[in-house]
């Protein structure tokens, strides 16, 4: 029985030393991927039936994954405010994706950058445009669009993202790539088409247009129509993993993953007529929108499962905390979810969204 005892404290000294060890390396790079849309339900790392993300299934075991973490706004320009202010929605005060974000509060990207941090950022919505006031403080902000388009496919701001990391030169940095490719209409490349889906339905394949059309007229949808468009959405998801199946070997066999953090975001889910008559998520605030999936990793981390309550505001002070840099915890109402180079216990708290 004692043998058994030593060797089950031995197992958890390993284990805590682990998760201590991944946090406490010093850290050159934070990466952190944002995704428009992404429902934390709909990947088999949260226990969804079908495997609509191989890769990040198996990325997800060899870091911290946090399975019940919110966002603080059901549309992207407020949760992102929040994630790079650490402020919640009612302090930074951008409540819709029609509010610009005010340059006098709390910025992440302008502290690292104050630090010598090179930071640089890779959007693909119109809605995070420069004109949305979250471009202050990045070296690069590239938010360039195709005239008349609203987002931008995922391989091109990963690759943008790629270009600009080779040029650093081992220099430390931040660098943040934002996904639209979930938001309808949903339209994913034809080699994944056909995969959850046996037939296609063009008012959910066709344009921006058609789909607010839909939204409008409050149509009731049928059981079957509703299967393919999760169907659909669940093919959009398969090519943005494979998207980062690509962007992750880049950066493996450009010896750029060893020394990162990498830290990968839902904004915010996606009513797939869930609740109401809605293909999108600025009328919810079930957990289909609010519980998002978020994960960090780093080469040779430990793998742990977080279950307390965490926040998108939470990752200002956590990325600040990985460099080394101090930040202003008077102004910013995220919890840094390590400290001291661990994981630490967090606060009961309550956030409004």
């Amino acid at each position: 029985m004692d043998n058994k005892k030593n060797l089950l404290f031995f197992a958890l000294f390993l284990f805590f030393l682990g998760v201590l060890s991944f946090f406490s390396q010093s850290h050159k790079s934070v990466i952190l991927i944002t995704i428009d849309g992404l429902r934390s339900d709909h990947l088999p790392f949260y226990g969804y039936k079908r495997n609509t993300a191989p890769f990040l299934n198996n990325l997800a075991k060899e870091g911290v994954l946090f399975t019940n973490a919110h966002t603080l706004a059901p549309v992207s320009r407020p949760a992102h405010a929040s994630l790079l202010s650490g402020e919640e929605v009612a302090h930074h005060g951008t409540i819709t994706n029609d509010y610009p974000f005010n340059p006098s509060l709390p910025s992440l990207p302008l502290l690292l950058r104050s630090q010598g941090v090179q930071t640089g950022a890779f959007v693909g919505s119109d809605i995070l445009s420069s004109r949305s006031g979250l471009s202050q403080g990045f070296n690069i902000y590239d938010d360039s669009l195709t005239l008349g388009e609203m987002q931008k496919p995922g391989d091109i701001s990963l690759k943008s993202a790629e270009h600009w990391i080779s040029t650093l030169h081992r220099k430390p940095f931040f660098c943040w790539i934002n996904l639209s490719d979930l938001l309808p209409p949903f339209q994913a490349d034809k080699k994944f088409r056909g995969k959850f889906t046996n037939e296609s339905l063009a008012k959910y394949r066709g344009s921006r247009k058609e789909i607010k059309e839909i939204d409008a007229s409050q149509k009731e949808l049928s059981k079957k129509d509703i299967s393919d468009l999760n169907g659909y959405y669940d093919e959009e998801i398969l090519m943005v993993d494979a998207l980062l199946e690509e962007f992750v070997n880049w950066l493996k066999l450009n010896n750029q993953y060893r020394n990162s953090v990498i830290i990968i975001a839902g904004t915010h889910g996606m009513e797939l007529y869930d609740h109401f008559h809605e293909i999108g998520s600025a009328l919810s605030m079930y957990d289909s929108v609010l519980k998002v999936p978020l994960f960090i990793l780093h080469s040779g981390a430990s793998p742990v499962r977080v279950k307390e309550p965490v926040f998108l505001h939470d990752l200002y002070p956590t990325i600040a905390s990985f460099f080394g840099i101090e930040y202003p915890e008077e102004k910013v109402d995220g919890v840094s979810l390590v400290k001291d180079g661990a994981l630490q216990a967090l606060p009961k708290r309550t956030v409004v969204a």
